[in-house]
């Protein structure tokens, strides 16, 4: 009996080491600075997005151009996104639930969420089931399915010599893109 909980506990533990934390990209109590690019029905906008994520699980997102202008702030808090400031290309609703909930995947928020249950091959957030694709010890790609098994979108991670590169979300019957470029520090 001790050598079969001593080999369990072995095995959950490979398993447990790829997990839903290997995509915590932004730890409570970081923040961090992204290139950016959206295409929102054909209008493409490009720039910074910075995140912040507080201690108590408060994430701050800002989206400004290359010289500064902002285009978009806004705060998840209580259950929701609240919308602090947008251009009036990012002002539509759906533009910005979409958006925000692109944040919460690409960002690893919902790993704190008490909703959220990691089966290791298969993780459920509420009513979706998201499924991992893991090459080499690192996510490639995320696919999140609606509770009618529907695909709703899918993530895609890229690396550079062992580091997360870009981070990009493909939604398959919306004209609405986001891209991700991390910034490497010198």
């Amino acid at each position: 009996m001790k050598a079969f909980l001593l080999i369990f506990s072995l095995v959950f533990g490979v398993l447990a080491s790829i997990s839903a934390q290997d995509i915590d990209l932004l730890p409570r109590g970081s923040e961090t600075v992204f290139k950016a690019t959206f295409d929102v029905q054909g209008t493409k906008m490009s720039g910074f997005l910075a995140a912040k994520h507080t201690v108590v699980g408060v994430l701050h997102v800002e989206f400004t151009t290359p010289m500064g202008n902002n285009l978009i702030t806004m705060k998840w808090e209580d259950g929701r996104w609240k919308q602090e400031y947008a251009v009036r290309q990012l002002k539509n609703r759906f533009v910005m639930e979409t958006l925000g909930e692109d944040l919460k995947y690409i960002l690893g928020y919902y790993i704190y969420d008490e909703d959220f249950l990691d089966l290791c091959d298969e993780w459920l957030w509420g009513n979706l089931k998201l499924i991992p694709d893991h090459r080499k010890g690192k996510i490639h790609a995320m696919h999140v399915y609606t509770k009618q098994e529907k695909l709703d979108r899918t993530i895609l991670y890229k690396y550079r010599d062992g580091k997360l590169a870009q981070v990009s979300v493909e939604h398959p019957n919306i004209p609405y893109s986001l891209e991700l470029q991390t910034i490497e520090k010198k």
